[in-house]
Protein backbone atom coordinates (compact mmCIF):
# COMPACT_ATOMS: atom_id res chain seq x y z
CA UNK A 1 0.00 0.00 0.00
CA UNK A 2 1.25 3.39 -0.67
CA UNK A 3 1.91 5.30 1.97
CA UNK A 4 -0.08 8.14 0.49
CA UNK A 5 -3.33 7.89 -1.26
CA UNK A 6 -4.77 10.72 -2.92
CA UNK A 7 -8.49 10.19 -4.69
CA UNK A 8 -8.57 11.18 -8.40
CA UNK A 9 -11.44 13.63 -8.30
CA UNK A 10 -9.39 16.11 -10.38
CA UNK A 11 -12.75 16.96 -12.82
CA UNK A 12 -15.78 16.90 -10.07
CA UNK A 13 -12.94 18.50 -7.66
CA UNK A 14 -12.62 21.60 -10.10
CA UNK A 15 -16.54 22.52 -9.94
CA UNK A 16 -17.05 21.40 -6.44
CA UNK A 17 -14.44 24.10 -5.35
CA UNK A 18 -15.88 26.48 -7.40
CA UNK A 19 -19.10 25.81 -6.47
CA UNK A 20 -17.66 26.19 -2.94
CA UNK A 21 -16.63 30.26 -3.72
CA UNK A 22 -18.56 33.05 -3.64
CA UNK A 23 -18.49 36.74 -5.20
CA UNK A 24 -20.37 39.47 -3.72
CA UNK A 25 -20.60 42.60 -5.20
CA UNK A 26 -22.32 44.94 -2.61
CA UNK A 27 -23.92 47.95 -3.63
CA UNK A 28 -23.51 50.75 -0.72
CA UNK A 29 -27.89 51.15 -1.75
CA UNK A 30 -29.22 47.89 -2.65
CA UNK A 31 -26.92 45.65 -1.03
CA UNK A 32 -27.18 43.67 -4.53
CA UNK A 33 -25.03 40.57 -4.70
CA UNK A 34 -23.82 38.12 -7.05
CA UNK A 35 -22.40 34.39 -6.75
CA UNK A 36 -19.80 32.36 -8.33
CA UNK A 37 -20.72 28.86 -8.72
CA UNK A 38 -20.05 26.95 -11.62
CA UNK A 39 -20.31 29.89 -13.41
CA UNK A 40 -21.39 33.12 -12.33
CA UNK A 41 -25.11 33.56 -11.48
CA UNK A 42 -26.20 37.30 -11.40
CA UNK A 43 -29.15 38.71 -9.17
CA UNK A 44 -31.12 41.11 -10.11
CA UNK A 45 -29.49 44.50 -10.89
CA UNK A 46 -28.49 46.89 -13.32
CA UNK A 47 -24.72 46.46 -12.44
CA UNK A 48 -24.61 43.09 -12.69
CA UNK A 49 -26.09 42.41 -16.51
CA UNK A 50 -22.62 42.83 -17.60
CA UNK A 51 -20.78 40.35 -15.67
CA UNK A 52 -19.51 37.86 -17.81
CA UNK A 53 -18.91 34.30 -16.37
CA UNK A 54 -15.80 32.17 -16.14
CA UNK A 55 -15.75 29.63 -19.43
CA UNK A 56 -13.69 27.04 -16.99
CA UNK A 57 -12.73 25.00 -20.85
CA UNK A 58 -10.61 28.00 -21.55
CA UNK A 59 -8.61 28.16 -18.32
CA UNK A 60 -5.50 26.84 -18.75
CA UNK A 61 -4.83 24.45 -15.76
CA UNK A 62 -1.73 22.91 -14.66
CA UNK A 63 -1.14 19.41 -14.59
CA UNK A 64 -2.31 17.68 -11.39
CA UNK A 65 0.26 15.38 -10.10
CA UNK A 66 0.20 13.02 -7.09
CA UNK A 67 -3.59 11.53 -7.80
CA UNK A 68 -3.68 7.31 -7.13
CA UNK A 69 -6.53 5.96 -9.38
CA UNK A 70 -9.55 4.48 -7.49
CA UNK A 71 -9.35 0.70 -6.66
CA UNK A 72 -12.63 -1.38 -6.16
CA UNK A 73 -12.39 -4.18 -3.38
CA UNK A 74 -12.40 -7.78 -5.20
CA UNK A 75 -15.60 -10.14 -3.84
CA UNK A 76 -13.88 -11.78 -0.97
CA UNK A 77 -10.71 -10.32 -0.66
CA UNK A 78 -11.16 -9.20 3.33
CA UNK A 79 -12.98 -12.05 4.55
CA UNK A 80 -11.63 -12.75 7.90
CA UNK A 81 -10.66 -9.39 8.32
CA UNK A 82 -12.43 -7.12 11.33
CA UNK A 83 -12.03 -3.63 10.23
CA UNK A 84 -13.05 -0.29 12.12
CA UNK A 85 -14.14 2.88 10.68
CA UNK A 86 -14.65 5.87 12.60
CA UNK A 87 -17.41 8.46 11.24
CA UNK A 88 -16.76 12.25 11.27
CA UNK A 89 -20.59 12.86 12.26
CA UNK A 90 -23.55 10.84 10.86
CA UNK A 91 -25.48 14.23 11.58
CA UNK A 92 -23.47 15.44 8.38
CA UNK A 93 -25.03 14.09 5.12
CA UNK A 94 -21.80 14.00 3.16
CA UNK A 95 -19.94 12.00 5.90
CA UNK A 96 -23.58 9.63 6.22
CA UNK A 97 -22.72 9.25 2.33
CA UNK A 98 -19.36 8.64 2.77
CA UNK A 99 -20.34 5.75 5.40
CA UNK A 100 -22.77 4.13 3.20
CA UNK A 101 -20.20 3.59 0.57
CA UNK A 102 -17.69 2.47 3.19
CA UNK A 103 -20.26 -0.29 4.34
CA UNK A 104 -21.16 -1.22 0.68
CA UNK A 105 -17.84 -1.74 -0.29
CA UNK A 106 -16.84 -3.59 2.66
CA UNK A 107 -19.36 -6.11 2.55
CA UNK A 108 -18.98 -6.74 -0.96
CA UNK A 109 -15.07 -7.48 0.30
CA UNK A 110 -16.47 -10.16 3.17
CA UNK A 111 -14.84 -7.89 5.93
CA UNK A 112 -16.32 -7.85 9.40
CA UNK A 113 -16.50 -3.47 9.46
CA UNK A 114 -16.82 -1.82 13.20
CA UNK A 115 -18.42 1.18 12.31
CA UNK A 116 -17.92 4.08 15.56
CA UNK A 117 -19.73 7.73 15.03
CA UNK A 118 -17.58 10.23 16.46
CA UNK A 119 -20.38 12.88 16.18
CA UNK A 120 -17.48 15.32 15.73
CA UNK A 121 -16.51 15.42 19.09
CA UNK A 122 -12.64 14.21 20.29
CA UNK A 123 -13.49 13.06 23.43
CA UNK A 124 -16.25 10.43 21.58
CA UNK A 125 -13.35 9.74 18.37
CA UNK A 126 -10.95 8.78 21.95
CA UNK A 127 -13.70 6.58 22.93
CA UNK A 128 -13.50 5.02 19.22
CA UNK A 129 -10.27 4.45 18.93
CA UNK A 130 -10.28 2.67 22.48
CA UNK A 131 -13.46 0.61 21.52
CA UNK A 132 -11.69 -0.41 18.26
CA UNK A 133 -8.49 -1.68 20.74
CA UNK A 134 -10.62 -3.86 23.25
CA UNK A 135 -12.35 -5.30 19.85
CA UNK A 136 -9.53 -6.21 17.97
CA UNK A 137 -9.45 -4.40 14.82
CA UNK A 138 -6.99 -5.74 12.40
CA UNK A 139 -7.17 -1.95 10.87
CA UNK A 140 -9.49 0.91 10.64
CA UNK A 141 -10.24 3.98 8.93
CA UNK A 142 -10.29 7.47 10.48
CA UNK A 143 -12.28 10.45 9.51
CA UNK A 144 -12.33 13.26 12.11
CA UNK A 145 -11.30 16.82 11.93
CA UNK A 146 -9.56 17.82 14.91
CA UNK A 147 -5.41 17.17 13.61
CA UNK A 148 -3.79 18.41 16.76
CA UNK A 149 -5.96 15.65 18.66
CA UNK A 150 -4.37 12.99 16.41
CA UNK A 151 -1.94 11.41 18.30
CA UNK A 152 -3.80 10.88 21.15
CA UNK A 153 -6.51 9.11 19.26
CA UNK A 154 -3.83 6.76 17.91
CA UNK A 155 -2.03 6.26 21.31
CA UNK A 156 -5.88 5.06 22.04
CA UNK A 157 -6.21 2.92 19.50
CA UNK A 158 -4.75 -0.23 18.71
CA UNK A 159 -1.30 -0.74 16.84
CA UNK A 160 -2.50 -1.42 13.68
CA UNK A 161 -2.68 0.34 10.30
CA UNK A 162 -4.82 3.39 9.35
CA UNK A 163 -6.06 5.07 6.95
CA UNK A 164 -6.92 8.82 7.42
CA UNK A 165 -9.56 10.15 5.57
CA UNK A 166 -9.72 13.85 4.41
CA UNK A 167 -7.53 15.16 7.33
CA UNK A 168 -4.28 13.63 8.01
CA UNK A 169 -3.70 11.44 11.83
CA UNK A 170 0.06 11.63 12.93
CA UNK A 171 1.88 9.38 13.84
CA UNK A 172 -0.08 6.27 13.29
CA UNK A 173 -1.24 7.14 9.78
CA UNK A 174 -0.32 4.37 7.17
CA UNK A 175 -2.11 6.15 4.25
CA UNK A 176 -4.23 9.03 2.97
CA UNK A 177 -7.57 9.34 0.82
CA UNK A 178 -8.62 12.58 0.13
CA UNK A 179 -8.92 15.60 -1.97
CA UNK A 180 -6.08 16.70 -4.01
CA UNK A 181 -6.53 19.87 -1.53
CA UNK A 182 -3.69 22.04 -3.16
CA UNK A 183 -4.95 21.65 -6.43
CA UNK A 184 -8.28 21.69 -5.88
CA UNK A 185 -7.45 25.20 -4.37
CA UNK A 186 -5.63 26.15 -7.38
CA UNK A 187 -7.78 25.40 -9.30
CA UNK A 188 -10.91 27.12 -7.85
CA UNK A 189 -8.75 30.23 -7.14
CA UNK A 190 -7.87 30.80 -10.77
CA UNK A 191 -11.23 30.60 -11.76
CA UNK A 192 -12.07 33.38 -8.97
CA UNK A 193 -8.97 35.38 -9.71
CA UNK A 194 -9.87 34.92 -14.27
CA UNK A 195 -13.48 36.21 -13.03
CA UNK A 196 -12.27 39.47 -11.05
CA UNK A 197 -10.08 40.13 -13.60
CA UNK A 198 -11.90 40.40 -16.40
CA UNK A 199 -15.53 41.75 -15.03
CA UNK A 200 -13.63 44.27 -12.41
CA UNK A 201 -9.90 44.71 -13.63
CA UNK A 202 -8.88 43.19 -10.23
CA UNK A 203 -10.51 46.58 -8.65
CA UNK A 204 -12.33 44.93 -5.26
CA UNK A 205 -12.02 45.74 -1.52
CA UNK A 206 -11.51 42.90 0.64
CA UNK A 207 -10.82 39.30 -0.22
CA UNK A 208 -12.07 36.36 2.75
CA UNK A 209 -11.55 33.20 3.49
CA UNK A 210 -13.65 31.06 5.00
CA UNK A 211 -11.71 28.31 6.94
CA UNK A 212 -11.67 25.60 9.26
CA UNK A 213 -8.08 25.70 11.03
CA UNK A 214 -8.13 23.04 12.74
CA UNK A 215 -8.12 20.59 10.08
CA UNK A 216 -4.48 21.36 9.88
CA UNK A 217 -2.53 20.88 6.65
CA UNK A 218 -6.06 20.10 4.71
CA UNK A 219 -6.90 23.67 5.10
CA UNK A 220 -3.50 24.71 4.38
CA UNK A 221 -3.48 23.79 1.35
CA UNK A 222 -6.63 24.43 0.27
CA UNK A 223 -7.14 27.69 1.46
CA UNK A 224 -3.34 28.45 0.53
CA UNK A 225 -4.04 26.95 -3.23
CA UNK A 226 -6.90 29.49 -3.43
CA UNK A 227 -4.89 32.22 -2.99
CA UNK A 228 -2.12 31.31 -5.19
CA UNK A 229 -4.62 30.60 -7.97
CA UNK A 230 -6.21 33.91 -7.21
CA UNK A 231 -3.22 35.37 -7.43
CA UNK A 232 -2.24 34.34 -11.22
CA UNK A 233 -4.64 37.15 -12.09
CA UNK A 234 -5.10 39.41 -9.17
CA UNK A 235 -3.39 40.43 -6.13
CA UNK A 236 -4.75 40.20 -2.77
CA UNK A 237 -5.26 43.14 -0.41
CA UNK A 238 -7.20 43.12 2.78
CA UNK A 239 -7.35 39.42 3.22
CA UNK A 240 -9.50 38.35 5.65
CA UNK A 241 -9.12 35.13 7.01
CA UNK A 242 -12.24 33.78 9.61
CA UNK A 243 -12.69 30.37 10.97
CA UNK A 244 -16.00 29.69 9.95
CA UNK A 245 -16.77 25.85 7.99
CA UNK A 246 -19.99 25.38 9.56
CA UNK A 247 -23.34 26.58 8.35
CA UNK A 248 -24.35 28.27 11.55
CA UNK A 249 -21.02 29.54 12.27
CA UNK A 250 -20.84 30.42 9.28
CA UNK A 251 -23.70 32.75 9.29
CA UNK A 252 -22.69 34.31 12.92
CA UNK A 253 -19.07 35.06 11.51
CA UNK A 254 -20.19 36.69 7.81
CA UNK A 255 -22.40 39.25 9.73
CA UNK A 256 -19.92 40.61 11.53
CA UNK A 257 -17.58 40.53 8.72
CA UNK A 258 -20.24 42.69 6.89
CA UNK A 259 -20.26 45.07 9.66
CA UNK A 260 -16.25 44.98 9.46
CA UNK A 261 -16.76 45.95 6.13
CA UNK A 262 -19.35 48.87 5.83
CA UNK A 263 -19.05 50.92 3.05
CA UNK A 264 -17.30 48.55 1.12
CA UNK A 265 -18.53 47.27 -2.12
CA UNK A 266 -17.19 44.48 -3.67
CA UNK A 267 -15.92 41.41 -1.29
CA UNK A 268 -14.56 38.30 -2.93
CA UNK A 269 -15.11 35.23 -0.76
CA UNK A 270 -13.79 31.66 -0.77
CA UNK A 271 -14.97 28.79 1.78
CA UNK A 272 -13.09 25.52 2.65
CA UNK A 273 -16.46 23.69 1.85
CA UNK A 274 -20.23 24.53 0.96
CA UNK A 275 -21.59 24.27 4.72
CA UNK A 276 -19.38 27.54 5.04
CA UNK A 277 -20.36 29.02 2.08
CA UNK A 278 -23.99 28.13 2.16
CA UNK A 279 -23.59 29.85 5.70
Amino acid sequence: MPDRIRSGWAGPLAIIAVICTLVFTLSSALGARSSLASGVRSVSHSRTAALRPVNLSKLRLPVETGAAKFEVPRPGSGKGLKLGYISLGEQVPFVHLVTLNIEKEAAIAGANLKVCDSREQTDVTLQCAKTFKTQGVQAYLNFQSDSAASPSICAAGPSVPVIAIDIHQAPCEKAFMGANNLYGGLIAGMALGKYAKQNFNCKYDSYVSLEEPAAGIVNDQRMGGFRRGFQRFCPIHNLLKENAFRVDQARTVFADVLTRLTGKHRIFVAGLNDDGVVG
